[in-house]
């Protein structure tokens, strides 16, 4: 889990949205141990082993996670803010 702390900022922001298809977290989480929990913690409950495939959503750099039958269960899109 620590490389993966790495690669987020220090003041992630991680705001769930299921669609209106999937259940999900009902709260937006914020910083870098609380996002990586709820990420490390769906892998654990997935149906099936995940796939990750980088991709651009909204033209931003993302990451989708689809179960091995092809099915999206989450994106992590990267935002940077503007300084």
């Amino acid at each position: 889990m620590e490389k993966f702390l790495q690669l987020l900022a220090d003041d992630v922001i991680f705001v769930p949205d299921g669609g209106g298809e999937r259940s999900t977290a009902t709260r937006i989480l914020r910083g870098q141990e609380a996002v990586a929990k709820f990420i490390f913690g769906v892998q654990s409950i997935a149906p099936s082993a995940l796939v990750y495939e980088q991709m651009s959503l909204n033209g931003q750099r993302s990451i989708l996670a689809r179960t091995d039958d092809g099915r999206p269960l989450f994106c992590v899109v990267y935002l940077r803010r503007k300084k």
